[in-house]
């Protein structure tokens, strides 16, 4: 009987190891989720302490100054975009974001900063020519998207929207902190005219614009090649 009750309680012993260490995966995904939860709010952190450093005009309809509500813009436009897009575990929209933000925030630290009794021709093409990179790129990565189909980086992110949501919170960062000088720009109140290094500014524009341009036609018919898959 001895030897019967030592066989009956291996099963027991083996099932509770594995239940154990059950335990111990859940509680590590749930860390995991809590790191990224974590990581979300200091890309959000670095996003607003940066938009204390842009002093400028203040939206009078909101008493807030015109960086900080773009900083909100930024975040709330990705933020509120990745539900649907966790939702439906899809990318492909993603991209196309990250552009129509650019569009809104610049739009709006234009509109809020211009001011009709001063000089706003450095505002103007600032701004232009941040939408027109910003609708070059957009348009050409969400047709690409389109075409491919999906994105290989988010195959192992959608899927998991602890994530997910730290790429989109990324991105309102990136379209925040990558044309902030143009929002600084827009909510001065200062509007000096356009000298020199203005038209050194514009020419290394014009010439990135252009390198940008070319070698993503490059890469695309790189690709499209079926001799350089595999």
């Amino acid at each position: 009987m001895g030897k019967e009750n030592k066989k009956m309680k291996k099963p027991g012993m083996f099932w509770s190891l594995i239940n154990l260490l059950k335990t111990f995966a859940e509680i590590g995904k749930v860390f995991n989720n809590m790191a990224q939860l974590f990581t979300v709010s200091v890309v959000i952190s670095i996003g607003v302490g940066f938009s204390f450093l842009g002093a400028g005009k203040v939206d009078p309809s909101l008493g807030v100054s015109i960086v900080k509500v773009v900083c909100a813009i930024c975040f709330g436009v990705n933020l509120g975009l990745f539900i649907p897009a966790a939702l439906l575990q899809t990318e492909k929209f993603y991209d196309l974001t990250g552009s129509v933000t650019y569009l809104i925030a610049v739009s709006y630290s234009f509109r809020a900063g211009l001011d009709s009794s001063s000089d706003n021709t450095r505002k103007i093409i600032a701004s232009s020519l941040t939408i027109v990179w910003a609708l070059r790129l957009g348009s050409f990565l969400f047709l690409r998207v389109l075409r491919d189909g999906k994105d290989g980086r988010f195959d192992k992110i959608k899927i998991n929207p602890f994530r997910f949501i730290v790429a989109w919170a990324l991105q309102g960062l990136w379209v925040f902190l990558t044309a902030f000088g143009v929002y600084v720009a827009n909510a001065s109140s200062e509007s000096p005219p356009i000298d020199g290094l203005d038209c050194v500014g514009i020419a290394v524009w014009v010439t990135g614009f252009a390198i940008e341009v070319i070698s993503d036609r490059q890469k695309s018919s790189w690709r499209e090649n079926p001799g350089n898959k595999g």
